[in-house]
């Protein structure tokens, strides 16, 4: 009897070494970093080697197309359905709203020349995103009413060709946009300087705006090459990636604390990854994580079909504030993570 329950014992324990063995190698092939259920849900646009654009939900594929236009994209509360742009084949941008449980897909207009970073209203009614006029070198914000399909610029006038919107991010929470804008004709004139003297070129003033129904309020400015922004939930805080202050010129994710109007390093890029000039740096829902786009160190490269040159693929990788402690979460082989949203 105990020789019995010795071998069944051993039978257990082999099975259960068995069990683990094959969940670690099942793991370690996977296309993707395996997210836990504490992390919050992530919106990615993936384009592969073959110019083939894949909207993700997390791991899940929500919509797949030949890629046409940079592929901004939102999603609504519900994860029902997807906002996309895309060119017809007359050339013209298109804004198209996809019911995911259908698979039905409806243009919402074609009569804008360029729009990007779509992003959704907290009551869903309206898309507010980043366009281009016609005859106008400088970019805007603006809005699409779903229901009326009117556009509106919000900022800054419509009649102004000096001020560009560099980026923007809405905060459903507060029901405003951080604002990332700086002055065209600054920044021509410190092309031509540049040119003249053959010193380094200088970047703009970069100036940080909060605006909502009523107003527009400056809330600090940076000379300093700044591409992207996101605000905290909480309303209080900005994140924004430049380049380090020091001399190593590493590039830096930056915080800028809204009441004090004081900015300090965050995290920088090291030898294990690189952050890009538009890293998307944003808060995870409970303010504990950052989230950002970078290439890691031994990361590989592909073909893009299109141009023939070789592109270096990317990784969303998250930093902890209290353990600052790194980690990779979602990584695709063969293509290129364009952009990506962290939900709330």
């Amino acid at each position: 009897m105990k020789n019995k329950k010795m071998w069944v014992t051993l039978f257990i324990v082999g099975l259960v070494s068995i069990l683990i063995l094959f969940s670690n190698v099942y793991n370690s092939n996977t296309s993707h970093v395996t997210s836990k259920i504490s992390e919050p849900d992530l919106l990615i646009s993936f384009t592969n080697a073959h110019l083939i654009t894949s909207y993700y939900f997390n791991d899940n594929i929500l919509h797949q197309e030949k890629m046409t236009e940079y592929p901004a994209m939102t999603l609504n509360k519900d994860r029902s359905t997807l906002y996309y742009t895309k060119r017809d084949e007359q050339k013209k941008l298109n804004i198209v709203r996809f019911e995911l449980k259908s698979s039905r897909a409806e243009i919402v207009t074609k009569s804008i020349d360029y729009a990007d970073e779509l992003q959704l209203s907290s009551d869903e009614t309206t898309l507010y995103m980043r366009v281009n006029q016609p005859n106008h070198r400088n970019f805007h914000l603006a809005s699409l009413h779903l229901s009326t399909k009117k556009t509106a610029i919000i900022f800054p006038d419509k009649s102004n060709q000096d001020q560009n919107v560099a980026f923007f991010k809405y905060n459903s929470h507060k029901n405003n946009h951080i604002v990332l804008h700086y002055s065209l004709a600054e920044d021509m004139k410190n092309v031509e300087k540049a040119n003249v003297t053959g010193n380094p070129l200088k970047p703009p003033k970069t100036i940080f705006s909060i605006i909502d129904s009523k107003q527009t309020k400056q809330i600090g400015s940076l000379t300093k090459p700044i591409q992207d922004v996101a605000i905290a939930p909480k309303g209080d805080k900005v994140l924004f990636t430049s380049d380090s202050e020091s001399d190593d010129e590493a590039r830096t994710v930056f915080e800028l604390d809204l009441e004090s109007n004081k900015y300090k390093p965050l995290f920088k890029e090291d030898g294990k990854f690189k952050l890009l000039s538009q890293s998307f740096p944003q808060y995870s829902p409970d303010g504990k994580e950052v989230y950002f786009l970078g290439i890691d160190s031994k990361a590989k490269s592909y073909t893009d079909e299109s141009t023939g040159r070789e592109i270096k693929e990317r990784t969303i990788y998250s930093y902890t504030r209290q353990s600052k402690e790194f980690a990779k979460r979602w990584e695709k082989p063969n293509g290129v993570i364009n952009n990506f949203s962290v939900l709330n």
